[in-house]
């Protein structure tokens, strides 16, 4: 769901800024934290079909 991807990324920029850490690395680290989690379920639901 791309357009949640983007929800969560705008949203760990928001609280980013609130705490003093850098907006750019937080939306780096929670965009690369989605891309794993959303292929690891893609292999487990691949693993669920055979």
């Amino acid at each position: 769901m791309p357009w949640r991807v983007e929800q969560v990324a705008a949203h760990a920029r928001e609280l980013a800024s609130g705490h003093d850490i850098d907006p750019d690395l937080a939306e780096a680290l929670w965009r690369a934290m989605m891309g794993e989690f959303i292929a690891h379920e893609r292999k487990l639901m691949e693993a669920a079909q055979d």
